[in-house]
């Protein structure tokens, strides 16, 4: 009896099968969080170029913003796989001076699909305040 306990054949086979769905994950895990990261460098860049753009727009500033931001990030529809645009203008609160404040949002459905949202999904939002000399 004594000797079968002993026996450690297959102990190696068990100890990969126990560690390779785990280095799995986290590899897919960082490949994710790579992605995101250089997608919000992308945002970041963009955001800028298109509220410096949109000062002069009169109709419309949410979707115009938008559809400038998805264009240019090559997404259609606001979205390109896992990730999703969004634009909110809103007053910026300043009574001397005509502002608008511009919230971007871009989230990322992790590894796809974020079912109910929670720690999938990861999200970088901007605002900017920019001088608007269009009245809305």
């Amino acid at each position: 009896m004594r000797r079968f306990l002993a026996d450690e054949r297959g102990q190696m086979v068990v100890e990969m099968l126990v560690l390779i769905p785990a280095f799995t994950v986290a590899l897919l895990l960082v490949v994710n969080v790579g992605l995101f990261l250089a997608e919000v460098s992308r945002f970041d860049r963009l955001t800028c170029e298109v509220a410096r753009g949109l000062t002069a727009e009169a109709a419309d500033p949410a979707s115009c913003a938008a559809t400038r931001l998805s264009e240019s990030m090559g997404y259609s529809g606001d979205s390109k796989g896992p990730y999703t645009i969004s634009v909110d203008v809103s007053d910026a609160g300043m009574p001397l001076a005509a502002r608008r404040r511009l919230h971007f949002t871009l989230t990322y459905r992790l590894f796809g699909r974020a079912p109910g949202g929670g720690v999938t999904a990861f999200k970088r939002e901007k605002t900017l305040v920019i001088p608007w000399s269009c009245g809305l």
